[in-house]
């Protein structure tokens, strides 16, 4: 009768259990995607791992702020250096990344002058995540001068739960872990520089890159000293993520709502100027609908988009004004 009794109780259980599975469809960057990237004034790292767990970094406060774009390569000389790269993220460095069906790999790195080229890409995020999946990755590269970099990872998806933001609640997000280490030598013969990361990142379907990440870096060797270590958290603003809900947020911005949409999406827009343009562009940056922004300036407008027409898949609302001051969001079409 026991035995019985715990099937039937471990039946009921299950639905209140599920574990979230973040996919490559839901969660992997697009052409034209962007956001805004904040770094946090002190250093929070929630230890917790394992199911049902919540993360709580509300009390974080931002000290800087910087514009992440996912775009096209810019120029055929850039894409005869990185030929497997399809993506150009510019905000933190211009990074040459590729989009497998399951994966995201780093392709190199222009840094001022130097140009870091990765003959074994290194494995960046690897899809589907599902708690208890690990992974490993090991990746090497040239850079101008005749160095090279050598680097390790290995992930574990430790946790699954509600992640608690600044801005508000996420819910079935996935916690990856990870241990990454990284040898740079800038010639042969140069001592060489060791990193040491220890890592936490939380994903969310929906959403195309990591909402928050903690990192502990430790740097060692290369002629530098004593080691130093710099402890950061950066998370994603809400109008970037639509997480944080329908209500308006004092930012100035863009809100999208229903996101993902099926038939019809509002824009509320935060302190719109006289001539600003609504347009959204699709996931090669093609522009497809577009709608001007009237109103008295500095007052609350909202617009709506008909998107019946377009096929499902990734797009970005645009707001451009005279200026050319610009705000990009992104939001899914979804049937």
């Amino acid at each position: 009768m026991s035995k019985i009794l715990l099937v039937v109780l471990a039946s009921l259980a299950s639905p209140l259990l599920a574990q979230p599975v973040v996919t490559a469809d839901e969660a992997a960057p697009f052409l034209g995607f962007s956001y805004t990237e904040i770094t946090a004034s002190s250093f929070v790292n929630d230890p917790q791992t394992g199911p049902d767990v919540v993360w709580d970094y509300a009390g974080l406060e931002e000290s800087s702020q910087r514009s992440i774009a996912w775009n096209v390569i810019p120029n055929q000389q850039q894409q005869d250096i990185w030929p497997n790269a399809e993506f150009y993220r510019s905000g933190d460095g211009a990074k040459y990344f590729s989009l497998e069906p399951e994966a995201v790999y780093l392709q190199g790195q222009q840094q001022q002058l130097s140009q870091l080229i990765y003959q074994d890409p290194e494995l960046v995020v690897k899809f589907p995540m599902n708690f208890g999946d690990s992974w490993s990755d090991e990746w090497a590269g040239t850079q101008t001068g005749n160095g090279t970099r050598v680097g390790k990872r290995q992930a574990l998806v430790s946790g699954y739960g509600t992640l608690i933001m600044p801005w508000g609640e996420a819910n079935d997000v996935l916690r990856v872990d990870l241990i990454d280490s990284l040898v740079i030598r800038i010639s042969p013969t140069a001592e060489p520089l060791t990193l040491l990361d220890t890592v936490s990142q939380y994903f969310k379907n929906g959403y195309q890159w990591w909402l928050l990440e903690a990192r502990n870096s430790t740097r060692f060797g290369g002629g530098f000293g004593a080691p130093l270590q710099t402890l950061t958290v950066k998370y994603m603003d809400a109008l970037s993520t639509n997480l944080a809900g329908d209500a308006p947020s004092e930012q100035e911005g863009l809100l999208l709502f229903p996101n993902p949409v099926d038939d019809r999406l509002n824009v509320r827009v935060i302190r719109s100027s006289e001539n600003s343009t609504l347009e959204v562009l699709d996931a090669t940056g093609r522009s497809v609908l577009q709608q001007r922004i009237g109103g008295t300036p500095g007052v609350e407008a909202v617009l709506e988009f008909n998107v019946q027409g377009l096929a499902p898949g990734h797009y970005t609302v645009r707001s451009r004004d005279l200026a050319g001051s610009m705000i990009n969001r992104p939001f899914v079409v979804q049937r």
